[in-house]
């Protein structure tokens, strides 16, 4: 059974998350109100040794980063000044999340806002955030489609 929720472990929770997405290489998907970036979920961002799953193998670490994606949310009250409209786009931003999070697997995401965003309707960010998450994903598998292909043409030539 397909498990939509949107549990602790899918955020982005603490400054060293939001900084492994913004310090590395990122994929990018953009439209005029806002910014997704995106990077590859890695076993090492998920450890905590004061978890309760401190245990799990680095097997078993690897096969957590794959099943899931993580969301952070960046929205800017220079950007988006009343928080009525603030909380309209995390709350939005988050539901497309957990209706798509299954295409954005082993994703560190963070959304940023842009000048403008807050004058989006409701149903307007219900387009944008689908639009911009179906971007990510077919960007992200056109990623992983080259670094396999490019690691496999790497073990052919040794």
């Amino acid at each position: 059974m397909t498990s939509y929720s949107f549990t602790k472990r899918k955020r982005l929770l603490n400054p060293r998350d939001y900084s492994t997405v913004f310090g590395q290489k990122a994929i990018k998907v953009s439209s005029r109100q806002f910014l997704l970036l995106a990077t590859p979920l890695l076993a090492e961002h998920l450890y905590n040794p004061n978890s309760n799953r401190a245990g799990l193998s680095p097997e078993e670490y690897a096969k957590e980063a794959e099943s899931i994606g993580r969301l952070g949310l960046v929205i800017a009250k220079k950007h988006v000044p009343t928080a009525v409209a603030r909380n309209q786009i995390k709350r939005v931003a988050r539901e497309r999340f957990r209706l798509n999070q299954h295409q954005l697997k082993s994703l560190n995401i963070v959304v940023l806002s842009k000048v403008g965003a807050g004058k989006l309707s409701k149903a307007e960010l219900h387009i944008m955030f689908t639009q911009l998450f179906e971007q990510l994903s077919s960007r992200a598998d056109k990623l992983l489609r080259n670094k396999k292909q490019h690691s496999s043409q790497n073990t052919d030539n040794n």
